[in-house]
Parts: C-alpha cells; structure tokens; sequence
C-alpha cells in the first residue's frame, strides 16, 4: 500500500489493535503544520508518543529485548551466546532511563567533535 505522498507503507498484517493506535497517533505528527489539530504539537505530548512506540519496539524486537534485560540484570552474559561480546561493548555506552526506554549515554568527547565539524 502506498499513502498519498508516494510512500510505501509497511503491511500490518498480524499488528494488533493497541499498536495500530499507538501507530494512528504517530501518524497524526506526520501531517502538514496547518493539517495538524491544535495543540498537538507541543513537545511533550510527541515525545510521549514516541516513547510509547519507542517502548513497544524494545519489547517486541528480539535484540532489543534481550539488550534490555542485559541492561537491566536480568540475564547474565553467560546467557547470551555468541551476542555477549557485542552487548558488553553496548553495555558501556547505553544505560535505561526512569522510563524504561534505552539510551545513549553522553559522550563529551562525541559533542566536541560535533561542535567541530
């Protein structure tokens, strides 16, 4: 299926209602500004959008759930097979935040070279 912009949309076969409507309203931020219902552009509430999407990405995606339960102690390195070298490496620089939700942690010497360029 492809939207009225020409984009190609993903197939939702097999998504369940609840994601669907976390989808639907991402969707509402992918409008034209003067297409967009009022107030909805304030920060909080599309960040809180996202975070939503966000979460269900590291619940569902199976990488990111077993990260997330590394991040968390919830499994050991032992338990992870050949992806223990990787996720250790990951484990240094990523932390979970008070909303669950995986990050990067700040790198001064990454900002510097940004600042840089």
């Amino acid at each position: 299926m492809v939207n009225g912009d020409g984009i190609n949309l993903p197939d939702l076969t097999g998504v369940t209602t609840e994601e669907v409507g976390e989808l639907t309203q991402l969707l509402e931020y992918a409008k034209p500004n003067d297409q967009i219902r009022g107030g909805l552009l304030e920060g909080s509430l599309l960040q809180e959008c996202i975070n939503v999407c966000v979460l269900r990405c590291q619940t569902t995606d199976p990488d990111l759930s077993i990260f997330g339960a590394y991040l968390r102690s919830e499994v050991s390195a032992k338990d992870l097979g050949s992806r223990a070298t990787r996720l250790r490496r990951l484990k240094r620089i990523c932390y979970i935040d008070d909303k669950g939700i995986i990050r990067r942690k700040d790198d001064p010497y990454r900002k510097a070279e940004e600042l840089s360029i």
